[in-house]
């Protein structure tokens, strides 16, 4: 603000100083005319009736001559005040303009730089942070594995007589389980030789003699899995009374009978011979 009234100090002081020289050329004018009238009265006693007959007080050329003077002057005012505020308001957007545009530009290095500023306050706090972070997930760590350390020496003992305790029950319930198993197995054995022998006691032993003689080879896979030997010989004893009444096996089945004949126990060893005997005799035959 202080510029701005120094420009229009600068501006206004010649205009003011033109304008005063004006008035003082107009009044130097008509101070003049006032002189020579005054003279002109005093040398001639007769000068009013020569004024009135010449008409000097209303002399049009004279007035003409100040009005034209004074308009001039004013037109002048007029112009280098326009000229003068044009000039200023010019100065003063030019000033405001660059005023502004370094304000601006000052605003944003300020700003830049104080962006930089917290952007490096904010990388040293985080870096601050993640520092005290690691610090204390260092010292957790350590607690917890010193705690850990504790838990385990006083629980080792009672994990080893668990261990213990546990192996003793576990041990007894496997071989109550084992237990369980082959009795349930033999159960299993022991229905399935009864639905065979089911099925055999409605078939007619006359026209079926080759399905009842499958039959009777699955009760024998029966008795020697429950390793009843009472049950093998009078299985083997009906085998035997098969063939001879001409009762035969299939060709694809002869390998699994004599496997199953060969893993007989030697209590059956006479009728295995009877058996095999009979079947070698059907072959050649």
């Amino acid at each position: 603000m202080r510029e701005i009234i120094f420009i229009l100090l600068i501006v206004l002081t010649p205009l003011n100083t033109y304008a005063s020289n004006e008035s003082m050329k107009s009044v130097s004018v008509t101070h003049d005319i006032e002189t020579t009238q005054k003279a002109d009265l005093t040398q001639t006693p007769n000068i009013k009736t020569d004024l009135k007959s010449n008409n000097i007080y209303f002399n049009p050329e004279i007035i003409v001559n100040r009005i034209d003077n004074l308009e001039k002057t004013n037109s002048k005012l007029l112009t280098i005040l326009y000229w003068s505020l044009g000039f200023v308001g010019s100065i003063i957007v030019l000033f405001l303009g660059s005023n502004i545009y370094f304000t601006k530009d000052r605003y944003d290095s300020d700003k830049q730089s104080l962006n930089e500023n917290l952007e490096n306050k904010i990388i040293l706090m985080n870096s601050d942070i993640n520092a005290k972070f690691i610090a204390l997930q260092a010292e957790f760590k350590e607690l917890v594995n010193e705690h850990i350390e504790n838990i385990n020496e006083s629980l080792e003992p009672r994990l080893s007589e668990l261990k213990t305790s546990i192996q003793d029950e576990s041990a007894d319930d496997i071989r109550n389980l084992e237990i369980i198993t082959v009795r349930l197995s033999q159960d299993i054995i022991r229905l399935k030789y009864n639905l065979i022998d089911l099925e055999i006691s409605t078939l007619d032993e006359e026209k079926n003699k080759n399905q009842i003689l499958e039959k009777r080879i699955k009760i024998l896979e029966c008795a020697k899995e429950l390793n009843y030997e009472w049950l093998m010989t009078s299985t083997l004893q009906k085998i035997i009374e098969l063939l001879k009444a001409k009762a035969d096996f299939y060709s694809l089945d002869l390998p699994g009978i004599h496997s199953l004949l060969d893993s007989l126990p030697v209590c059956c060893e006479t009728q295995v011979k009877s058996i095999k005997k009979i079947l070698a005799s059907n072959l050649a035959a």
